[in-house]
């Protein structure tokens, strides 16, 4: 493995057996598209009750991951699904991201602490998620902007109560 190929695995979390495959920059894009692998001829568990489960087929994926310096950085792999005996298809779960999100948890993280201070629109514009569609801020982490409203709620709750407790002591 480069040493390119380490810096990824090491900023994605990857632990065995997931390995980064390739890194291809693509500057005049502004990218750079980090492909992430399994080992072939591996035998898998179903993720829910840890049934010996093969292969059934794989789906590939993609997830927008944190930028590199200014360059978009985005995940790609061919994520098994497994045929449970128990559960039926199932697919299995990625480190890197929850599942059926379009981005890593680290950049859903990111955006979440941004939502705390800001907009879900000037959070959208900053991390460059969108483009020029009437609706690209509803392309944050789903949920994210919820969770950062509700803590939004309850820090200002906490301030308001904290001072008026402070006011009625003097």
């Amino acid at each position: 493995m480069s040493e390119i190929d380490n810096l990824y695995a090491a900023v994605l979390g990857l632990k065995a057996p997931w390995r980064v495959e390739h890194v291809e920059t693509k500057l005049d894009a502004g990218g750079v598209h980090v492909t992430v692998a399994l080992p072939t001829n591996t035998r898998w568990v179903c993720p829910e009750c840890s049934a010996a489960a093969p292969i059934h087929d794989h789906q590939a994926r993609s997830w927008r991951h944190l930028d590199t310096c200014q360059f978009h950085t985005i995940v790609h792999a061919r994520v098994p699904r497994l045929n449970c005996p128990n559960h039926g298809i199932r697919q299995l779960k990625v480190p890197w991201a929850e599942p059926g999100s379009q981005f890593t948890a680290m950049f859903e993280a990111l955006a979440i602490d941004w939502l705390r201070q800001a907009s879900v629109k000037a959070v959208a514009d900053h991390v460059r998620i969108g483009g020029t569609r009437p609706r690209a801020s509803s392309r944050v982490p789903s949920g994210a902007a919820s969770r950062a409203a509700t803590w939004r709620r309850r820090s200002t709750w906490a301030s308001t109560r904290r001072a008026s407790r402070s006011a009625t002591r003097r």
